[in-house]
Protein backbone atom coordinates (compact mmCIF):
# COMPACT_ATOMS: atom_id res chain seq x y z
CA UNK A 1 0.00 0.00 0.00
CA UNK A 2 1.48 3.26 -1.04
CA UNK A 3 1.88 6.22 1.27
CA UNK A 4 -0.72 8.31 -0.60
CA UNK A 5 -3.37 5.57 -0.38
CA UNK A 6 -2.76 5.08 3.34
CA UNK A 7 -3.14 8.82 4.00
CA UNK A 8 -6.33 8.90 1.97
CA UNK A 9 -7.79 6.07 4.05
CA UNK A 10 -6.85 7.81 7.31
CA UNK A 11 -8.34 11.13 6.18
CA UNK A 12 -11.50 9.42 5.03
CA UNK A 13 -11.84 7.60 8.34
CA UNK A 14 -11.39 10.86 10.31
CA UNK A 15 -13.95 12.57 8.10
CA UNK A 16 -16.47 9.82 8.82
CA UNK A 17 -15.79 10.14 12.58
CA UNK A 18 -16.27 13.94 12.43
CA UNK A 19 -19.51 13.59 10.50
CA UNK A 20 -20.84 10.97 12.91
CA UNK A 21 -19.85 13.13 15.93
CA UNK A 22 -21.41 16.19 14.37
CA UNK A 23 -24.61 14.30 13.67
CA UNK A 24 -24.72 12.91 17.20
CA UNK A 25 -23.98 16.39 18.64
CA UNK A 26 -26.66 18.01 16.55
CA UNK A 27 -29.12 15.33 17.47
CA UNK A 28 -28.35 15.77 21.18
CA UNK A 29 -28.62 19.58 20.88
CA UNK A 30 -31.94 19.25 19.13
CA UNK A 31 -33.14 16.93 21.88
CA UNK A 32 -31.97 19.31 24.62
CA UNK A 33 -33.53 22.27 22.80
CA UNK A 34 -36.75 20.33 22.47
CA UNK A 35 -36.75 19.55 26.22
CA UNK A 36 -35.97 23.18 27.10
CA UNK A 37 -38.66 24.46 24.73
CA UNK A 38 -41.21 22.09 26.22
CA UNK A 39 -40.33 23.11 29.80
CA UNK A 40 -40.45 26.80 28.86
CA UNK A 41 -43.87 26.37 27.28
CA UNK A 42 -45.10 24.60 30.42
CA UNK A 43 -43.84 27.36 32.71
CA UNK A 44 -45.20 30.04 30.40
CA UNK A 45 -48.59 28.32 30.39
CA UNK A 46 -48.57 28.13 34.20
CA UNK A 47 -47.76 31.83 34.40
CA UNK A 48 -50.46 32.65 31.88
CA UNK A 49 -53.00 30.57 33.81
CA UNK A 50 -51.91 32.23 37.06
CA UNK A 51 -52.41 35.69 35.56
CA UNK A 52 -55.88 34.69 34.39
CA UNK A 53 -56.79 33.66 37.93
CA UNK A 54 -54.97 36.68 39.45
CA UNK A 55 -55.03 39.48 36.86
CA UNK A 56 -53.58 41.96 39.38
CA UNK A 57 -50.19 40.23 39.23
CA UNK A 58 -49.31 42.52 36.33
CA UNK A 59 -49.91 45.54 38.60
CA UNK A 60 -47.41 44.61 41.29
CA UNK A 61 -46.01 48.14 41.73
CA UNK A 62 -49.50 49.64 41.86
CA UNK A 63 -50.63 47.02 44.39
CA UNK A 64 -47.59 47.67 46.58
CA UNK A 65 -48.26 51.42 46.44
CA UNK A 66 -51.88 50.81 47.48
CA UNK A 67 -50.65 48.59 50.32
CA UNK A 68 -48.31 51.31 51.56
CA UNK A 69 -51.08 53.92 51.36
CA UNK A 70 -53.52 51.71 53.30
CA UNK A 71 -50.85 51.10 55.93
CA UNK A 72 -50.30 54.86 56.24
CA UNK A 73 -54.03 55.48 56.64
CA UNK A 74 -54.27 52.69 59.23
CA UNK A 75 -51.59 54.41 61.29
CA UNK A 76 -53.56 57.64 61.10
CA UNK A 77 -56.92 56.17 62.07
CA UNK A 78 -55.87 53.71 64.77
CA UNK A 79 -54.86 54.14 68.40
CA UNK A 80 -51.76 52.16 69.41
CA UNK A 81 -50.55 50.98 72.81
CA UNK A 82 -47.00 52.17 73.35
CA UNK A 83 -44.23 49.68 74.04
CA UNK A 84 -43.14 51.79 76.98
CA UNK A 85 -44.18 54.95 78.79
CA UNK A 86 -42.70 57.13 81.48
CA UNK A 87 -43.22 60.67 82.75
CA UNK A 88 -40.46 62.08 80.55
CA UNK A 89 -41.89 60.58 77.34
CA UNK A 90 -45.45 61.63 78.19
CA UNK A 91 -44.38 65.19 79.02
CA UNK A 92 -42.40 65.49 75.77
CA UNK A 93 -45.41 64.17 73.82
CA UNK A 94 -47.83 66.68 75.37
CA UNK A 95 -45.34 69.51 74.91
CA UNK A 96 -45.01 68.55 71.26
CA UNK A 97 -48.78 68.89 70.88
CA UNK A 98 -48.85 72.35 72.48
CA UNK A 99 -45.87 73.57 70.44
CA UNK A 100 -47.47 72.45 67.20
CA UNK A 101 -51.12 73.29 67.72
CA UNK A 102 -51.90 75.35 70.84
CA UNK A 103 -48.86 77.38 71.87
CA UNK A 104 -50.89 79.64 74.17
CA UNK A 105 -51.77 76.72 76.46
CA UNK A 106 -49.71 76.53 79.67
CA UNK A 107 -49.84 73.48 81.93
CA UNK A 108 -48.33 71.82 85.01
CA UNK A 109 -47.67 68.09 84.76
CA UNK A 110 -47.70 65.51 87.58
CA UNK A 111 -47.19 61.74 87.70
CA UNK A 112 -49.79 60.06 89.94
CA UNK A 113 -48.70 56.43 89.75
CA UNK A 114 -49.28 53.23 87.77
CA UNK A 115 -52.40 51.12 87.32
CA UNK A 116 -53.81 48.25 85.26
CA UNK A 117 -56.96 47.91 83.19
CA UNK A 118 -57.96 44.47 81.81
CA UNK A 119 -54.37 43.30 81.92
CA UNK A 120 -52.91 46.40 80.29
CA UNK A 121 -50.74 48.73 82.36
CA UNK A 122 -51.01 52.50 82.34
CA UNK A 123 -49.44 55.54 83.95
CA UNK A 124 -51.74 58.19 85.38
CA UNK A 125 -50.95 61.87 85.00
CA UNK A 126 -52.73 65.04 86.10
CA UNK A 127 -52.50 68.15 83.94
CA UNK A 128 -53.50 71.57 85.27
CA UNK A 129 -53.30 74.79 83.34
CA UNK A 130 -54.91 77.81 81.79
CA UNK A 131 -55.63 78.96 78.26
CA UNK A 132 -58.55 80.12 76.13
CA UNK A 133 -61.37 77.74 75.29
CA UNK A 134 -60.28 77.22 71.66
CA UNK A 135 -56.73 76.19 72.59
CA UNK A 136 -58.11 73.83 75.24
CA UNK A 137 -60.44 72.24 72.69
CA UNK A 138 -57.50 71.77 70.29
CA UNK A 139 -55.37 70.21 73.04
CA UNK A 140 -58.06 67.69 73.99
CA UNK A 141 -58.78 66.88 70.33
CA UNK A 142 -55.11 66.11 69.62
CA UNK A 143 -54.76 63.86 72.67
CA UNK A 144 -57.89 61.93 71.72
CA UNK A 145 -57.00 61.60 68.02
CA UNK A 146 -53.25 61.14 67.72
CA UNK A 147 -51.90 57.55 67.54
CA UNK A 148 -50.65 56.89 71.14
CA UNK A 149 -53.33 55.43 73.40
CA UNK A 150 -53.64 58.32 75.86
CA UNK A 151 -57.12 58.39 77.39
CA UNK A 152 -58.65 61.39 79.16
CA UNK A 153 -60.42 59.85 82.14
CA UNK A 154 -61.96 63.08 83.44
CA UNK A 155 -61.60 66.81 83.14
CA UNK A 156 -62.83 69.98 84.80
CA UNK A 157 -63.10 73.37 83.12
CA UNK A 158 -64.08 76.61 84.82
CA UNK A 159 -63.88 80.33 84.26
CA UNK A 160 -62.68 82.50 87.12
CA UNK A 161 -65.34 84.87 88.41
CA UNK A 162 -62.86 87.68 89.07
CA UNK A 163 -61.54 87.91 85.51
CA UNK A 164 -61.68 91.31 83.87
CA UNK A 165 -64.03 91.88 80.94
CA UNK A 166 -61.24 91.54 78.36
CA UNK A 167 -60.22 88.12 79.71
CA UNK A 168 -63.83 86.95 79.75
CA UNK A 169 -64.26 88.01 76.13
CA UNK A 170 -61.15 85.99 75.25
CA UNK A 171 -62.74 82.92 76.89
CA UNK A 172 -59.85 82.35 79.29
CA UNK A 173 -60.33 79.25 81.43
CA UNK A 174 -58.65 77.06 84.04
CA UNK A 175 -58.64 73.30 83.44
CA UNK A 176 -57.73 70.03 85.15
CA UNK A 177 -57.23 66.75 83.25
CA UNK A 178 -56.78 63.19 84.48
CA UNK A 179 -54.89 61.26 81.79
CA UNK A 180 -54.07 57.53 81.39
CA UNK A 181 -51.14 56.54 79.13
CA UNK A 182 -51.34 52.82 78.27
CA UNK A 183 -48.27 50.71 77.51
CA UNK A 184 -47.30 47.06 76.99
CA UNK A 185 -44.08 45.23 76.09
CA UNK A 186 -45.74 44.03 72.86
CA UNK A 187 -46.78 47.55 71.94
CA UNK A 188 -45.39 49.92 69.31
CA UNK A 189 -42.28 52.01 70.00
CA UNK A 190 -43.21 55.68 70.31
CA UNK A 191 -40.66 56.75 67.69
CA UNK A 192 -42.33 54.53 65.05
CA UNK A 193 -45.68 56.32 65.30
CA UNK A 194 -46.15 59.24 62.91
CA UNK A 195 -47.25 62.59 64.29
CA UNK A 196 -50.28 63.41 62.20
CA UNK A 197 -51.39 66.75 60.81
CA UNK A 198 -55.08 66.54 61.62
CA UNK A 199 -57.69 68.72 59.98
CA UNK A 200 -60.71 69.58 62.05
CA UNK A 201 -63.19 72.31 62.88
CA UNK A 202 -62.43 74.17 66.06
CA UNK A 203 -65.03 75.19 68.61
CA UNK A 204 -66.93 78.22 67.29
CA UNK A 205 -68.34 79.75 70.47
CA UNK A 206 -67.57 80.25 74.15
CA UNK A 207 -69.72 77.90 76.28
CA UNK A 208 -69.24 80.22 79.28
CA UNK A 209 -70.68 83.22 77.50
CA UNK A 210 -74.39 83.83 78.33
CA UNK A 211 -76.60 83.23 75.32
CA UNK A 212 -79.35 85.63 76.44
CA UNK A 213 -78.36 89.15 77.42
CA UNK A 214 -79.62 92.71 77.62
CA UNK A 215 -79.57 94.69 74.37
CA UNK A 216 -76.04 95.94 73.76
CA UNK A 217 -75.00 98.80 71.59
CA UNK A 218 -72.87 97.62 68.69
CA UNK A 219 -71.30 100.41 66.63
CA UNK A 220 -70.77 98.10 63.66
CA UNK A 221 -74.44 97.07 63.62
CA UNK A 222 -75.53 100.71 63.79
CA UNK A 223 -73.91 101.30 60.40
CA UNK A 224 -76.93 99.50 58.93
CA UNK A 225 -80.59 100.51 58.72
CA UNK A 226 -82.36 100.34 62.11
CA UNK A 227 -85.85 98.99 61.46
CA UNK A 228 -87.12 100.70 64.62
CA UNK A 229 -86.41 104.06 62.98
CA UNK A 230 -87.91 103.54 59.52
CA UNK A 231 -91.30 103.39 57.89
CA UNK A 232 -92.24 101.49 54.75
CA UNK A 233 -93.47 103.60 51.86
CA UNK A 234 -94.23 100.87 49.34
CA UNK A 235 -93.65 97.36 48.02
CA UNK A 236 -92.74 95.44 44.91
CA UNK A 237 -92.49 91.69 44.86
CA UNK A 238 -88.74 91.90 45.24
CA UNK A 239 -88.07 95.16 47.10
CA UNK A 240 -89.43 97.50 49.75
CA UNK A 241 -89.11 101.27 49.73
CA UNK A 242 -88.25 102.70 53.15
CA UNK A 243 -87.85 106.15 54.66
CA UNK A 244 -85.21 106.59 57.35
CA UNK A 245 -84.96 109.26 60.02
CA UNK A 246 -84.08 112.51 58.28
CA UNK A 247 -86.10 111.71 55.18
CA UNK A 248 -83.59 109.48 53.35
CA UNK A 249 -85.37 107.07 50.99
CA UNK A 250 -83.80 103.74 49.99
CA UNK A 251 -84.65 100.20 48.92
CA UNK A 252 -84.12 96.81 50.59
CA UNK A 253 -84.20 93.33 48.99
CA UNK A 254 -84.67 89.94 50.61
CA UNK A 255 -81.45 88.97 52.37
CA UNK A 256 -80.18 92.53 52.81
CA UNK A 257 -78.45 93.28 56.11
CA UNK A 258 -80.08 95.60 58.63
CA UNK A 259 -79.04 96.46 62.18
CA UNK A 260 -78.92 93.20 64.23
CA UNK A 261 -80.47 91.12 61.44
CA UNK A 262 -81.67 90.98 57.85
CA UNK A 263 -84.77 91.22 55.66
CA UNK A 264 -86.13 87.67 55.62
CA UNK A 265 -89.25 87.87 53.45
CA UNK A 266 -91.58 90.21 51.53
CA UNK A 267 -95.29 89.34 51.63
CA UNK A 268 -96.77 91.04 48.58
CA UNK A 269 -100.35 89.92 49.20
CA UNK A 270 -100.57 91.16 52.80
CA UNK A 271 -98.17 94.06 52.26
CA UNK A 272 -95.68 93.49 55.05
CA UNK A 273 -91.94 92.85 55.36
CA UNK A 274 -90.62 90.16 57.68
CA UNK A 275 -87.27 90.84 59.38
CA UNK A 276 -85.11 88.43 61.40
CA UNK A 277 -83.64 90.44 64.29
CA UNK A 278 -81.39 89.38 67.17
CA UNK A 279 -80.60 91.98 69.83
CA UNK A 280 -80.58 89.84 72.99
CA UNK A 281 -79.32 86.40 71.91
CA UNK A 282 -82.73 85.24 70.70
CA UNK A 283 -83.75 85.72 67.07
CA UNK A 284 -87.17 87.35 66.63
CA UNK A 285 -89.20 87.68 63.47
CA UNK A 286 -90.63 91.21 63.22
CA UNK A 287 -93.25 92.44 60.76
CA UNK A 288 -93.38 95.94 59.35
CA UNK A 289 -96.43 97.08 57.40
CA UNK A 290 -96.70 99.86 54.88
CA UNK A 291 -97.70 103.36 56.05
CA UNK A 292 -100.38 104.94 53.85
CA UNK A 293 -101.63 108.55 54.01
CA UNK A 294 -100.51 109.01 57.60
CA UNK A 295 -102.49 106.02 58.88
CA UNK A 296 -100.38 104.08 61.40
CA UNK A 297 -100.41 100.40 60.66
CA UNK A 298 -99.17 97.92 63.30
CA UNK A 299 -95.37 97.89 63.34
CA UNK A 300 -92.72 95.66 64.91
CA UNK A 301 -95.18 92.87 65.58
CA UNK A 302 -93.01 90.08 67.08
CA UNK A 303 -93.69 86.43 66.29
CA UNK A 304 -91.89 83.06 66.39
CA UNK A 305 -89.14 83.20 69.00
CA UNK A 306 -86.00 81.38 67.81
CA UNK A 307 -82.78 80.66 69.66
CA UNK A 308 -79.76 81.77 67.67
Amino acid sequence: MTYAIRNSIIIGTLLIIVLVATFIGKSRSKKELSIFTREFEQVDKKLSDLKKVNPDLEKEKEIMAQHDELQRKALQKTKFILQNDDASLAYDYLTDITNRYCSKLNFDFNYNGEGENQGVRYNEYSINGNTDIKNFFTFVYQIETQSPLFIIQSFEVRQETDLDEESKNKSEIIFNLSLYAYFDQNGVPYEELPFMNLKYKNITSNPFKPRIHDPKKDDEELLYVDIEKIKILGFTKNNIMIEETGGKVSFLSVGDKVAYGYLQKINWEEQFALFNINRIGIALEEKLYVNVDGVEFPTNKKINWKRK
